[in-house]
Order: structure tokens, then sequence, then C-alpha cells
């Protein structure tokens, strides 16, 4: 399973008003707004969908195939392709 490295999203944060002074309870919160509006403006209404299955309801692979009725291949892919997607958005804003 791929996962979004936090260094890379940290440096996205940074670069978009991250601050070291304040806590890290409301940096975590600003990094879970800031994932929200990656993921409802910059994926698919499907990897959408798949995203927040399977890490805001914590749903498994199997679990979202019987939820979306989709062969388990599709929700990977799906996956797979929302956070490559949501990476790559992450890397070309920090880049800039």
């Amino acid at each position: 399973m791929i996962r979004v490295s936090l260094d890379k999203i940290q440096d996205f944060i940074r670069d978009t008003s991250y601050d070291e002074n304040v806590s890290n309870e409301k940096n975590i919160t600003k990094i879970h707004k800031i994932l929200k509006e990656i993921i409802s403006n910059e994926l698919s209404n499907k990897q959408k969908e798949t995203i927040i299955l399977y890490f805001y309801n914590q749903k498994n692979v199997t679990q979202i195939s019987k939820l979306l009725d989709v062969h388990k291949s599709t929700v990977s892919r799906n996956l797979s392709r929302g956070i490559k997607n949501i990476e790559k958005f992450i890397k070309y804003n920090s880049l800039r």
C-alpha cells in the first residue's frame, strides 16, 4: 500500500503557512483541512469515495468492494490512483 509521506505533507503545509510555534493539534487540524480540500478538488468521484471509505471510515478493500459492488482490484486501483494523485498535487505545489 502506498502512503502519502508525512514529510511531503509537512513540506506542503510549511509552504502554505505551517506554523512551528503553533501546537501540534492545530497543525494536524490544518493538515486534515488541506487533505480534505485536495481530496474534494483533485480526485475523481471514484477515487474520492474510495479514499474516504478507506482512510476516514477505516474500511478495508474487501468491505469497500462489497459496499460499492465492485471487484477488489477496482477498489485497489482507485485507492492507488487516488493516493498517487494526492502525492502529485503535494509534490507539484511544494515545488512552487
